[in-house]
Parts: C-alpha cells; structure tokens; sequence
C-alpha cells in the first residue's frame, strides 16, 4: 500500500470519525450517508459526461453533494429526529470532506460500471475501517 492510499484511508476517517460521538447508531448513519454520496456522485458524473457538461461538472457535482446531504438530514428528522439532532452539523462533514472528492475526482473515465465498483469498493474498505473504529469506542 502506498502512501497516498494510508493518507486518503486516514483522511477519510478522520473526517468521518472526529465529528461523530461514540455511538454505533450515529456511526452507521455517517456511513450510510458517506456511501450514498459516493454513489449518487459516481453516477451523476457519468450522467454528466454523457451530456458533454464537462465545463460545469464541479459547479454540478458541489450542489449534488450538499443537496443531498441536506435531503438525507430531512430524512433523518422525519425517521430518527433524536439521530437528526445528536448528529446536526456532523452531517454535512462527509459532504466537504476532500475524501469524496478525491475519489471521485477520476481523469479517466472508464465504463460505469467498472468506475462504480471501483469508487465504491475504495468507500466500502473506508467505511469498514470506520465501522471497526465507531465499534471499539461504543465497546471501550
């Protein structure tokens, strides 16, 4: 593994880990929003580069991620207010997280479905990591 791969594995969970208190629960739902947004993400670049948008794909890609993000929060009061409010502004620190944009900001663009599995293994091996972090706090 090399270096850039133990900084962007840090990063990521630095930034998902620190905002968050040591619940399973919150840990799970910073996850599952991580994930959602690496994967509408992925397929909203594809969309725009079958569009010929390429000019205004970071403009594009900046309102995706916080509107989503700002959607899953409206989610989250309408099923879990006492998660909505525990995890507030947490929310949106995977949306400007620097993670999400490095793994998505590919030069190539290869088919969908490969550069999908690719950008959503790297999230899962993320995520997986995070788990085991969020589990041993709530644990200890």
């Amino acid at each position: 593994m090399n270096n850039n791969k133990i900084y962007l594995y840090l990063t990521a969970s630095l930034a998902l880990l620190l905002p968050v208190s040591g619940r399973i629960a919150w840990g799970l739902y910073i996850l599952l929003h991580f994930n959602l947004l690496v994967l509408f993400t992925t397929l909203l670049t594809h969309g725009i580069r079958r569009l010929k948008l390429e000019k205004f794909r970071p403009g594009i890609i900046c309102v995706e991620i916080i509107s989503l993000t700002v959607l899953y929060k409206q989610l989250l009061n309408i099923l879990c207010p006492v998660a909505a409010i525990t995890l507030s502004l947490a929310l949106y620190f995977p949306a400007i997280s620097s993670v999400i944009l490095t793994i998505l900001a590919s030069a190539e663009f290869d088919h969908l479905k490969q550069d999908l599995s690719e950008k959503l293994k790297i999230s899962f091996s993320i995520s997986g990591f995070c788990l085991v972090i969020f589990i041993l706090r709530d644990v200890l």
